[in-house]
């Protein structure tokens, strides 16, 4: 063997250098040291593979995408380059390309997990979800023990009408199976005291930030901090995703774990040796979930909340946190949970820490109802364009009001007015706006009349943000939980007759209240008083009953125990 064929592929300590750098995403140095290696070994694909990566991870899409290319000229067959450069150019804005590059790779092995999930991942982009879910089930079929996609296939389920709650909870089921389970020797024994006088509280969260879970939790752990309970976070985020919300957040916590770089066995052996009494999931399937790590039972008892409103399938979770209105006891059976009631309201929301005032109702001004909806544009799928169309045909003048993040795009604007052209609706009917920073999209509001609530993926922030600019919800009845939230919010107004049985009634009665402007100037300027003064925004009282629930919890596992 000469010289030169030794020198021909990096060893295994310089690969294994690399593979320590990434695991701790420094990045910088994995570039410099990569292009060390490719000076070295100018025709390795992986280096020029790797290399795009440490580009890409630091949103050098432009300089990853000729990497990855280089890559793949090298070896027409390197899967990873594949689906590193459909990934780059889908976050660079190329859709259409990076799905071609998804079907290029599809074409080699139309079994390559990651090439699946990506390319569900692109169709949750283009909003077309069952095509994405269908992705996503073939790569749980071909790679089972692949739990992030199984999560993302149980999280999008819901944004179809097409699945009924049966055919989630068959489904969810099956999640545990993608797993992993820790030989019980690699635990440590559970150290929790059972005679506490404060019970010790872990919340699990990749979202302890601006961020709809922080500002649900934000004015409840005011007051929890204070009774008997103590407070510990285990946070995924790394520090520089932190920001204002989560600095003021953690002078809630007796203590604050930053997770983000721990494998699942040193979180659970960190819980276990904080003593928690109780361990709260506060992210259920959504993304950066620590989920997986419930299965080995961290904490004596564990509860999910607020994060996902929907059953885990970890029958390790022993309660979900519910209210009268979102879960009645037909549905219990779609949870491996327990149902607990909270006695108003599943959550409670943070008044914004803004001065706005609401305005007059818009229509008085505009002669015409201006409907609105700030909601992921995922949740409006083509059963709600539907029913919106028909809205807005039937209200003369009337227009929607869209506002999201991803309608500064031209693919995605083009394609929702398409969508509602197909149904009758003119371009003009429609404003489309970009998201805008929290306190600016909170001042849209007064350029609306009245809320949406999609469905069945029921607005949450959304709506608590709503009822307190004074704009009223006009809210379809739903079937489960996570299709019920708007209906906890207008019971809990006393608004019920804002809740429609069907599409019809729907239709009815946005009809009759677009029909007085005078009734529904006069709800605008009262709501958002009597919000404050409703479930919605009494964090107290909330916090109460939520500290009442976990002691209660905490007792009927010691008589169990």
């Amino acid at each position: 063997m000469t010289k030169d064929t030794k020198l021909s592929y990096p060893n295994t300590v310089e690969l294994e250098d690399l593979k320590i750098l990434f695991n701790k995403e420094n990045y910088d140095l994995l570039e410099t040291k990569v292009r060390l290696l490719i000076k070295k070994y100018p025709n390795v694909p992986i280096l020029y593979n790797i290399l795009g990566v440490s580009q890409s991870s630091r949103k050098m899409f432009k300089e990853a995408i000729v990497n990855f290319e280089k890559a793949i000229k090298l070896d027409r067959k390197l899967l990873d380059a594949y689906n590193n450069l459909g990934i780059a150019l889908k976050n660079s804005g190329q859709f259409l390309k990076s799905f071609g590059i998804f079907q290029d790779a599809l074409k080699i092995n139309p079994k390559h997990h990651l090439s699946n999930f990506n390319l569900g991942d692109l169709y949750v982009q283009f909003n077309e979800i069952e095509k994405a879910t269908n992705c996503f089930k073939k790569t749980i079929n071909f790679k089972p023990e692949f739990s992030l996609a199984y999560s993302t296939y149980l999280f999008f389920i819901n944004y179809s009408d097409k699945y009924d709650s049966n055919f989630y909870y068959k489904e969810a089921l099956g999640y545990s199976k993608s797993i992993k389970r820790f030989d019980k020797n690699l635990l440590i024994p559970f150290k929790y005291n059972k005679s506490v006088t404060k019970l010790k509280v872990g919340f699990v969260s990749s979202d302890l930030k601006n961020h709809p879970i922080g500002y649900f939790l934000f004015e409840t752990l005011k007051y929890l901090k204070d009774m008997n309970i103590e407070l510990v976070a285990y946070s995924n985020l790394i520090e520089k995703d932190e920001d204002s919300l989560t600095n003021e957040l953690k002078n809630f916590f007796f203590q604050w774990h930053r997770t983000k770089n721990m494998s699942d066995l040193e979180l659970i052996n960190l819980i276990r040796h904080d003593k928690i009494n109780l361990l709260i999931d506060l992210s259920g399937h959504s993304a950066k979930s620590r989920l997986p790590i419930f299965i080995n039972r961290p904490a004596p008892l564990q509860v999910t909340w607020a994060g996902y409103l929907d059953t885990t399938g970890l029958k390790e979770i022993d309660y979900i946190i519910a209210d009268p209105f979102v879960v009645d006891k037909t549905q219990e059976s779609l949870f491996v949970e327990k149902v607990w009631r909270l006695p108003e309201i599943w959550n409670s929301f943070s008044q914004p820490n803004y001065n706005i005032e609401v305005s007059t109702l818009p229509a008085i001004k505009n002669k015409f109802i201006t409907f609105g909806s700030f909601n992921n544009l995922n949740k409006i799928n083509n059963s709600v364009i539907k029913l919106w169309s028909r809205l807005l045909k039937k209200i003369p003048k009337s227009k929607l009001f869209l506002k999201y993040k991803s309608l500064n795009i031209d693919f995605y604007k083009n394609s929702i007015i398409n969508k509602f052209y197909d149904c009758g609706v003119q371009k003009e009917q429609l404003i489309l706006e970009d998201s805008s920073p929290r306190e600016d999209l909170l001042k849209t509001y007064n350029r609306i009349d009245i809320s949406l609530d999609p469905f069945p993926y029921s607005g949450g922030t959304t709506n608590f943000e709503s009822i307190w600019m004074g704009v009223p919800i006009l809210v379809l009845k739903g079937k489960k939980f996570i299709s019920k939230c708007g209906e906890s919010i207008n019971h809990n107004l006393e608004m019920s007759d804002w809740i429609a049985e069907n599409n019809e009634d729907f239709i009815f009665k946005a009809i009759r209240i677009c029909s007085d402007f005078k009734k529904l100037s006069d709800l605008r300027s009262n709501l958002r008083f009597k919000a404050i003064n409703s479930p919605l925004f009494d964090t107290k009282k909330f916090a109460k009953n939520f500290h009442e629930a976990l002691w209660k919890m905490w007792k009927i596992f010691l008589n169990k125990n």
